[in-house]
């Protein structure tokens, strides 16, 4: 659930690394197989930074691409 997915970057962000890992455990539960890669081909961002910052959180959590 993309939910899920947008509280771990938020929380990657804010440095809230075991709440970011929490909630893409749960996001791979719902769907093992997204990744940034999957999403950046399916839903497009307007603005391109905008996916960049959302990518930046995950990796600030230490999650994979």
């Amino acid at each position: 659930d993309i939910s899920h997915v947008l509280l771990a970057a938020c929380c990657g962000q804010l440095g809230m690394t075991e709440k970011a890992k929490v909630s893409w455990s749960q996001a791979l539960t719902i769907n093992p197989d997204y990744s940034l890669e999957y999403k950046r081909r399916l839903l497009p961002y307007k603005d391109p930074a905008e996916f960049e910052d959302f990518a930046e959180g995950l990796q600030k959590a230490g999650l994979p691409e």
